[in-house]
């Protein structure tokens, strides 16, 4: 049996501590700057769901990849580009009575981008 040389485990360099919790703290000062916003959203338009606590989801942009352009005869820079902005997505879930005396599921959503404004909001029948 041959000896393999074998080169000793290396480790990514890693952000310096401070780097990388200055960088937690902004995200995490945006996404509860954001929420806020949603928590007043709903409370104004729907309020039964106002004391909910929303499942929080970042939303995700979709770019379709070159390859599959350049088969449709596309030009990859004819389509826009994603934009930069986060944006999360707040669901908040609940029921409600109806006169009928029977539970009915209420689901909320809203979406909220970096800059606290809100893009989009659904309410389920």
């Amino acid at each position: 049996m041959l000896n393999k040389s074998r080169e000793p485990l290396r480790r990514p360099r890693r952000k310096s501590r401070l780097q990388s919790a200055d960088s937690f703290a902004a995200v995490r000062d945006t996404l509860l700057s954001a929420r806020r916003v949603a928590y007043r959203f709903v409370a104004a338009h729907w309020p039964d769901l106002a004391d909910v606590e929303p499942q929080v989801a970042q939303r995700v942009h979709f770019q379709p990849d070159p390859a599959l352009l350049a088969e449709l005869g596309l030009d990859p820079q004819s389509l826009p580009a994603a934009p930069d902005d986060e944006c999360y997505i707040f669901t908040f879930s609940g029921t409600i009575r109806t006169p009928d005396g029977f539970n009915a599921p209420r689901v909320a959503s809203v979406t909220v981008d970096a800059h606290q404004r809100v893009l989009r909001s659904t309410m389920s029948k």
